[in-house]
């Protein structure tokens, strides 16, 4: 469950734009080590800590088919979060259009379908185990493989990171499934702790070639980053099962800024 307020900034573990870590480093060899495993999911769910009941509302709701605001509340001076969405979800199929013949030599295949639903309505994209109920579906994002489909709780958790972590905060948490669809496209066969480090790294590549208006933002999300992948990274102190493991937050870190650094093709050469 998630504090009532927004969480408290933790300190910088690694600075996104700071040059990349050494070849011997243990992050790069436990992902030569995990490389050689494979795991094939079925969904790749990303579990977003819960927002506690006594937490800000939601800013808006959502017209899931039309990927537009019903309603929306607009911080002064901030950029609207339909608007944010609406760019990300333009952006990122212009994006990989473009990367997917340069990186595998194939067209890109366009996913099938992308939504942002209302947990209160109790109708969610179903996903197999772990995503069959309404209160799974709360404060979680996903690609599901087995539709095609990138989802995310557009009533609860966009509404609290787009606050807590600055307005380009949902932007890469889309970016970082719609990896997930990249990896699908590849046929990456990889596990778990692998294909969540690698969709991190590919959604740093993105926000470094997104468009305005985040383009601009992402630079405010840099500055918050460190908080934000401590917030949904592995804890660092607890044992996680090694099939169940999605990455330190300093490990995510890592991963998003050597995307953002170097560009997609780093985010393959992690892993390879």
């Amino acid at each position: 469950m998630a504090p009532a307020t927004p969480p408290a900034p933790s300190p910088v573990l690694v600075d996104p734009t700071a040059p990349a870590p050494d070849e011997s480093s243990p992050v790069r060899l436990l992902a030569t080590v995990l490389a050689l495993l494979v795991l094939v999911p079925i969904a790749v769910v990303v579990a977003w800590p819960r927002q506690a009941e006594s937490a800000e509302p939601a800013a808006g709701a959502w017209d899931v088919a039309a990927l537009t605001p019903v309603a929306a509340e607009v911080r002064p001076g901030g950029v609207p979060l339909d608007v944010v969405v609406e760019t990300t979800v333009l952006d990122l199929r212009r994006f990989w259009s473009e990367q997917a013949p340069l990186l595998w030599g194939e067209p890109w295949q366009p996913v099938g379908d992308v939504v942002a639903y209302l947990p209160s309505t109790g109708t969610f994209p179903h996903c197999g185990s772990g995503l069959d109920e309404v209160e799974e579906a709360q404060m979680q994002a996903y690609y599901c493989a087995a539709i095609d489909t990138v989802a995310w709780d557009g009533e609860e958790l966009f509404p609290a990171i787009h606050g807590w972590f600055g307005e380009a905060a949902p932007a890469v948490v889309i970016a970082h499934e719609w990896a997930h669809v990249v990896q699908d496209r590849m046929g990456a066969e990889q596990t778990t702790i692998i294909s969540e480090l690698q969709a991190d790294c590919l959604a740093g590549a993105w926000l470094a070639d997104a468009p305005p208006p985040v383009a601009e933002l992402g630079e405010d999300f840099l500055d918050r980053a460190a908080s934000f992948f401590a917030w949904i990274g592995d804890p660092a102190d607890t044992h996680v099962p090694i099939d169940e493991r999605h990455g330190t937050g300093g490990e995510r870190l890592r991963s998003f800024g050597t995307g953002y650094r170097e560009g997609p093709v780093s985010c393959l050469d992690a892993v390879r």
